[in-house]
């Protein structure tokens, strides 16, 4: 045997027994008998100190070497990996497209709020903790992380558990802030819910209020008296394109409202929950407005019966192509005030530019029908039956599918132009009623830009249920490529 560091050979130590030898002493340590040989029980006692540490002393030597063996395989593995991550794919991958695939590995919630967000995800959400952990990679991935402000071009902030954080507010406002900076002149993609009252609501607001030229988009719930914190903006919105508002409380001295009054690229926008006024917005250019009240059954000091549009609807739009009105409210509260909702269709000129209805609220179908005469561009309807109104409320009835025929020769046959219906029914009308109107609506050769749509939800209270026997006379408009329809339990 050889020394590793060395030529000197070791030798074991003489005084290592042989097999016979300590099988003997076994024998010796069984009896009671004193050994015959002492003496050389007493030299191997003497001398095996020695030797113990001679054999120490070369152990050490071969777990050094050892060691030295380990490290320098690991130093060789690690320098194999990096000449063949020298022809990895990944490295020939152009920037732009490298910056894609990071920006797809955002968890779930990263660029949305949700409701059972924990402080840590809070925290790792405003620091982007994905892109820091790519970050670490490599030299190259770090840089395309910190040199591509497209990656940092959605913030998403919620203060509402910012008080039980265990970093301080000045922590997560330089977060904010970095991710900011970061993002450079990139449009920004904005979510903030502020709680009403919180002390985080105006450094938040203001500081990104700063950042008001890049805003493309931009989500608000906050109390509207906060609104005031986002002067910064007012006049410096030139990518504007989409915004909503939600009213985290109600409130009837709201200021600074007209902070999005100057938008040129606006053209989207939803207002919801309660407000007594509507912000000033270049209503003439927006082509997709939403207003819906979520909490009105929760709001004191309300007379929903007094509500009128005019105290919604703004005093005149153009270019509208959608809209969805949407109201909530408890039964015998709302009362739709039909006349104004034509004036506002008349002022903004909807008869040429709306082609898309959602209208969700309670009405009659003469009041509907009254609406949809007006509006000769329709193309899609979106109305339902209500069966928690005084006991179950009909829109959908014979007298409405009757209106809705379409006979090519009368120019007074209503929404001439309508290619879609989604109707959640309880069913008071008869098949026959709704025959009729989908069969005007599929004549031979009248549908080149595709099938009339039809979709029919029945209510938990339904009277009845379309029958499949029926549902297949439709079969041969659908097999000559005039109808799609779908007919199922609403859910």
């Amino acid at each position: 045997m050889r020394c590793d560091n060395c030529e000197n050979p070791f030798v074991k130590s003489h005084l290592l027994p042989t097999p016979a030898q300590f099988e003997h002493l076994r024998d010796v340590i069984r009896s009671n008998s004193p050994p015959p040989e002492t003496s050389s029980f007493r030299a191997i006692i003497a001398d095996a100190p020695a030797e113990l540490a001679r054999y120490d002393a070369e152990i050490r030597r071969r777990q050094e070497a050892l060691y030295a063996l380990r490290a320098d395989r690991a130093l060789l593995e690690t320098y194999a990996d990096g000449c063949r991550s020298v022809f990895s794919p990944a490295r020939r991958l152009p920037t732009e497209l490298l910056g894609d695939i990071f920006d797809m590995c955002a968890p779930p919630g990263a660029d949305e709020i949700v409701d059972d967000t924990t402080p840590k995800e809070e925290v790792d959400r405003l620091a982007k903790k994905y892109l820091l952990q790519l970050s670490r990679v490599c030299s190259r991935w770090h840089g395309v992380v910190m040199g591509t402000p497209m990656l940092w071009s959605t913030l998403v902030v919620d203060t509402v558990c910012w008080s039980t954080f265990p970093v301080s507010q000045e922590t997560l406002l330089g977060l904010m802030a970095a991710s900011l900076e970061r993002g450079a002149q990139s449009p920004l993609t904005v979510e903030i819910a502020v709680a009403h009252g919180d002390l985080n609501e105006r450094p938040v607001l203001e500081l990104i209020s700063r950042h008001a030229r890049r805003w493309k988009s931009i989500y608000l719930w906050v109390n509207p008296e906060s609104v005031r914190f986002l002067g910064a903006a007012k006049g410096n919105l030139p990518l504007l394109e989409r915004l909503q508002l939600y009213a985290s409380v109600e409130n009837e001295h709201q200021s600074g409202l007209d902070i999005f009054e100057v938008a040129p690229r606006l053209t989207y926008f939803r207002l919801l929950g309660w407000h007594h006024r509507s912000p000033t917005l270049p209503w003439g250019q927006l082509l997709d407005v939403k207003f819906e009240n979520r909490n009105s059954n929760q709001l004191s000091g309300v007379n929903m019966s007094s509500i009128s549009l005019p105290l919604i609807l703004p005093s005149s739009t153009s270019e509208i192509s959608t809209l969805t009105i949407s109201v909530r409210a408890t039964p015998n509260e709302l009362h739709t005030e039909t006349p104004q909702f034509l004036a506002f269709a008349s002022r903004s000129s909807l008869h040429s530019s709306l082609t898309s209805l959602d209208i969700q609220v309670v009405l009659q179908d003469a009041q509907l029908l009254q609406c949809l005469e007006h509006l000769t561009s329709l193309e899609e309807l979106w109305i339902s039956d209500y069966e928690d109104y005084q006991g179950g409320h009909a829109l959908i009835t014979d007298h409405l599918l009757r209106r809705l025929v379409w006979r090519p020769d009368d120019p007074t046959s209503v929404v001439p132009r309508l290619r879609f219906l989604s109707v959640a029914s309880l069913m008071h009308f008869c098949d026959d009623s709704l025959w009729d109107f989908v069969s005007s609506r599929t004549p031979p050769g009248r549908r080149e830009e595709g099938p009339f749509v039809v979709e029919v939800f029945w209510l938990p209270g339904r009277a009845r249920e379309l029958s499949s026997q029926f549902i297949g006379r439709f079969s041969a408009l659908e097999e000559r490529g005039a109808l799609l329809m779908m007919a199922t339990v609403f859910s």
